[in-house]
């Protein structure tokens, strides 16, 4: 006797399974369901196998031939099993079905008839067949099954683009209102209660002074206390109703709780938290013989975003804040020697998108990823590899090379300035949402030119990369970096 499933359910397989396939390129995924619908057998009656079932009856089209069929459609083929070929079903409780057409039928449902309805009967076809391949032994079996992998991906990337045509200028136009109602109506943080950690020099400094000349209460914490107390003075100096000063550690969970709950006790609200505080990394893997070194890295770049926003996010919530997070490019960018960093910074970034939708619209959240900015960190100061603080700039000039160094009080106010219009993202220097884009379109040849760039060595030196090699030339290094970053002096207390 069957089992009556409902058309919900039905639709709810359905969907998984589709956007399951969305989210993965070059057939790969194609490969694994035709293989899995090709071998599935009656002795799988769990419930599992009622989302394939389900996607099954969802997506049929009466009056196809059976799979079982497929051979004679191809003719061409020497197979050398052609009578043994199975034809899959699938035994849950429901009828047992083939696998043919199920794409065509839930493109009509989701997308609309026509030439989308046939790129997705065509990506059918191939997987159907990608299915028949893996059932049978051919001669040459290796090369065809990657071809139709690569054809049936092609395919369900085209038909699943389609959509986007009807989609995206929607979705533009409604971007681009939303830009515009935002630039004319910031948001305004006078008399608002900002904390800032990280702040004792560079971006942390500078994002300071920004907010301070937009009337902002400030809460400043790092570790240098001296020089914390310099900031604050130019802070006050520029426009800043009031100022306090917290030395800690944001490694330390303690620290964290105890900066956040001094800065609501004294101000008394909590309205925007920037989490600022970082260090840099400059190694080969390879080099490094004792990874637990870089622990203080993660402590800091990773739990200190973490530990201040999950005690901040209460108080937040009040206001209806917004936390700003200064990541990297880093996080999607391949750098070499930056093993460590790199996974740092894709890590908090991941963090803070996860964050946003639990959230939802509570809390606020910006991302700030910086390129090459006027810091400390660009003036060489670096973990090293057995896990002590000093200031290379050997070893910075061979991972920058001559990307061009961006003002720090440049960068503060634009980044300022977007996070106060909302924005969830701030890439600074903005063409650097073009190497973003490059990264996704051409990944192997971002890390072949980074590989070439940063790791490769061209001299006598590990340092001598091809980057290095480059600023070194006549007039490249006056051009790229600004005098700041030309002495390695950093500053103390």
């Amino acid at each position: 006797m069957t089992k009556a499933v409902s058309i919900k359910e039905e639709y709810v397989c359905a969907a998984g399974s589709f956007f399951f396939l969305f989210a993965c390129r070059d057939g790969a995924v194609m490969e694994v369901v035709g293989v899995a619908a090709g071998r599935v057998s009656s002795s799988l009656r769990s419930r599992r196998s009622l989302v394939l079932a389900g996607l099954e009856r969802v997506m049929r089209k009466k009056g196809r031939r059976s799979f079982a069929d497929l051979r004679w459609s191809w003719p061409e083929l020497s197979l050398e099993a052609a009578g043994d070929l199975p034809r899959p079903t699938i035994n849950s409780g429901i009828d047992s079905v083939g696998c043919d057409g199920w794409i065509l039928r839930f493109a009509k449902k989701l997308v609309f008839d026509g030439v989308s309805s046939k790129l997705f009967m065509w990506a059918g076809r191939l997987l159907h067949l990608r299915a028949y391949f893996s059932s049978v032994n051919l001669q040459a079996r290796a090369p065809t099954t990657m071809l139709m992998s690569k054809l049936g991906g092609l395919a369900m990337e085209v038909a699943l683009a389609a959509p986007l045509v009807l989609f995206l200028p929607a979705y533009y136009v409604y971007k681009l209102t939303t830009s515009l109602l935002s630039s004319v109506f910031p948001e305004d943080v006078s008399g608002k209660v900002v904390l800032i950690t990280g702040a004792s020099s560079g971006i942390g400094e500078h994002l300071a002074y920004e907010y301070a000349k937009r009337g902002a209460y400030l809460a400043l914490v790092a570790r240098r206390e001296a020089s914390l107390g310099e900031v604050a003075d130019n802070a006050s100096a520029l426009g800043a109703p009031g100022v306090l000063v917290l030395p800690a550690d944001v490694s330390k969970p303690d620290d964290c709780q105890k900066f956040v709950d001094d800065t609501v006790a004294y101000f008394g609200r909590l309205d925007h938290l920037v989490n600022n505080a970082s260090i840099w990394q400059v190694c080969r893997f390879e080099e490094v013989d004792d990874v637990n070194n870089f622990r203080t890295l993660m402590d800091i770049n990773f739990w200190g975003h973490v530990y201040p926003t999950r005690h901040a996010i209460p108080h937040l919530k009040k206001t209806h804040g917004r936390i700003v997070g200064v990541t990297s490019n880093s996080s999607y960018i391949f750098i070499g020697r930056n093993s460590f960093y790199n996974a740092s910074k894709a890590a908090v970034l991941n963090f803070y998108d996860t964050l946003r939708m639990e959230l939802g619209g509570d809390v606020r959240i910006t991302e700030i990823i910086p390129g090459v900015v006027e810091s400390e960190i660009t003036k060489g100061k670096m973990l090293t590899k057995e896990g002590k603080m000093k200031v290379d700039q050997d070893q910075r000039d061979a991972v920058l090379g001559p990307t061009p160094a961006e003002p720090v009080a440049l960068f503060a106010k634009r980044v300022v300035r977007e996070v106060c219009r909302g924005a969830r993202y701030v890439f600074e220097p903005r063409w650097y949402l073009a190497v973003y884009m490059f990264r996704v379109c051409f990944p192997d040849i971002l890390a072949w030119s980074s590989q070439l760039l940063t790791v490769n060595s061209v001299g006598p030196a590990k340092t001598d990369t091809l980057g290095k090699t480059i600023l070194d030339m006549p007039g490249v290094r006056w051009f790229t970096q600004p005098a700041s970053l030309q002495t390695p002096d950093i500053r103390a207390g």
